[in-house]
């Protein structure tokens, strides 16, 4: 098992995927470190899901470690991947690519399939296409099969008509508009960069105004999956690439299983402009950088990244961040230097969870990839300011505060007067120990409850450690609680923990009045 897994406050999110889905490869995933996964259909399709969550519980079971799980919906309209399917597509500068879109069985080389029929009404030529977000750029220089009947068979008043067929009896009558042919319609490209494609490869259009457009809504694959989703066990679902308000709205009014956090993927220019009429309506976010990229441009990433993450920090939101955290190990064992400053200023910036996609999905090391960015969360939270973060919480909130802010406020600032090593509650919901990673302590927040469902969601949650007891502890809530984070290794007899709760039952919601210092015998 990964060392540090009980200090280490930023959460590891993986997608799982080829490389990621045997119980051989799940297990390692969970001894490294991992804190949740994310199911998409992008990288997983139909019974694939499910023998990989069937998988999961069998890791989880080795491991003896519960982990969240993530659904993501609209996981890209188009995507695209090797017409010979389960093969890399290599392809160097200069290269020409056919893009079709039915079920292709030639062997013409460099044949690319995407999954949208209207893909070819979509482009132009000129148009620039950018596949993974930026990894490969595509110039569209033809579209085969467009406009082929006038130009096979002349204008439409030239075109002879049968108006009655005696053979069969039949009286069939001219047609009003011609009939189109059958054909395949093929997008000839130029590749611009070198690249290797794997499949289900995103595909997005440079030009923004065209990408909102012409991006299909995918409500079907929505309904499908939340009804897939029901039996499943899921705790989280991502609703992505929403378009305004009453898009979301729409999604929201579709049945989920019950006791789900909803979070809002903060992906396109409208929610990123407006985040806080979305944030309301959700339990959290997930910041998705590619598509936000195309949408705004590369330089605006930066700031709104930053000003989401510290938006979603005061209103007590969990947060992630996603898309090429760690990019170059797809295919190297070592991430850039670039990479692990990326991932360092988000830690620094108070981020919930760091999500890897294609590292863990296809990549050639998903367990050094997990290994590699707990590695570098570990150093960057040494470098936290934890003080200077929780005043701008506080700031940020309407005086007087309720009771239970204020109590998991002022056990957040008694942390550093008397040097405890861990903040401890008892929490049914997962509310007093969210409320307390609201206010940023130094040290881990030890969220003891005896709901399996909430111990996953605090997964999620940033400096949350949770432990499940299946005993009530009653009145002795104190001793009990402490005695599990001695046995977790999180603190030693001397130590000094700071104890959220009551003298009551405190798995009972509402009863966070008080706070005590303890020091551990």
């Amino acid at each position: 098992m990964q060392t540090g897994l009980n200090s280490r406050k930023t959460k590891i999110i993986v997608t799982l995927g080829k490389a990621s889905s045997s119980i051989e490869a799940l297990v390692k995933l969970l001894q490294a470190g991992i804190d949740a996964v994310r199911i998409t259909t992008r990288f997983l399709q139909g019974e694939e899901r499910e023998k990989v969550l069937k998988n999961l519980r069998e890791a989880e079971i080795i491991v003896g470690r519960n982990v969240c799980v993530i659904l993501s919906l609209r996981e890209g309209d188009i995507r695209i991947g090797n017409a010979n399917a389960g093969c890399q597509l290599s392809l160097s500068v200069g290269d020409e690519i056919r893009i079709v879109t039915s079920k292709y069985s030639g062997n013409e080389p460099n044949t690319i399939m995407c999954n949208n029929p209207a893909f070819p009404n979509m482009v132009r030529p000129g148009d620039k296409l950018l596949v993974e977000f930026g990894k490969a750029i595509f110039t569209v220089t033809e579209i085969e099969g467009l406009g082929s009947f006038t130009e096979s068979f002349g204008s439409y008043n030239e075109i002879p008509s049968v108006i009655i067929e005696q053979d069969s009896g039949l009286e069939r009558y001219k047609r009003s508009k011609p009939k189109t042919l059958k054909g395949q319609k093929v997008v000839h490209c130029r590749a611009e960069n070198e690249c290797i494609l794997e499949n289900g490869e995103p595909l997005n259009f440079l030009n923004t105004s065209n990408f909102v457009c012409n991006t299909v809504n995918n409500e079907l694959e929505d309904i499908r999956l939340l009804e897939w989703a029901g039996p499943m066990d899921i705790d989280i679902i991502i609703y992505k690439q929403v378009r305004d308000k009453e898009d979301f709205d729409d999604l929201l009014s579709f049945a989920t299983p019950p006791n789900v956090k909803r979070f809002v993927g903060i992906q396109t220019k409208e929610t990123a402009e407006n985040p806080k009429v979305y944030l309301k309506s959700s339990d959290g976010c997930s910041i998705g950088r590619g598509i936000l990229g195309v949408e705004t441009s590369h330089s605006a990433v930066c700031k709104l990244q930053k000003s989401l993450v510290s938006l979603c920090n005061k209103m007590g939101m969990p947060v992630f961040i996603s898309t090429q955290v760690l990019e170059s190990m797809v295919f190297n064992d070592k991430p850039s230097r670039a990479e692990v400053v990326d991932a360092c200023c988000a830690v620094l910036d108070g981020v919930d969870a760091l999500m890897l996609t294609g590292e863990t999905a296809y990549g050639h090391y998903p367990e050094l990839a997990v290994r590699a960015l707990h590695k570098i969360c570990v150093e960057a939270e040494q470098y936290v300011n934890y003080a200077e973060q929780r005043r701008l919480v506080y700031e940020s909130l309407a005086t007087p505060l309720s009771p239970m802010n204020g109590i998991c406020y002022f056990a957040a600032e008694a942390v550093e007067k008397v040097a405890s090593q861990a903040i401890v509650c008892l929490t049914r919901s997962g509310k007093t120990a969210k409320a307390i990673s609201r206010f940023k302590p130094s040290c881990m927040v030890v969220a003891i409850t005896d709901s399996i469902k909430t111990l996953k969601f605090l997964r999620v949650v940033r400096g949350v450690y949770p432990i499940f007891t299946d005993t009530n502890p009653g009145k002795d809530n104190e001793n009990v609680a402490i005695g599990l984070c001695v046995k977790h290794e999180i603190v030693k007899s001397g130590d000094v923990v700071v104890f959220v709760g009551n003298k009551k039952d405190s798995f009972i919601e509402g009863t966070t009045t008080s706070f005590r210092i303890i020091t551990v015998n």
